[in-house]
């Protein structure tokens, strides 16, 4: 299956973690902690 390919920014990261793609324990890490923090991710 191919999928088309999304920029991820600061503006849809959040959409990434809701889909499923990756976790916020996986993402939210070290210095990017702040950054989820941020974007509206909980």
């Amino acid at each position: 299956m191919l999928l088309t390919p999304v920029a991820i920014t600061k503006d849809n990261v959040k959409d990434v973690v809701a889909d499923g793609f990756v976790t916020k324990e996986e993402l939210c890490t070290g210095s990017f902690a702040a950054a989820c923090t941020q974007a509206g991710i909980s």
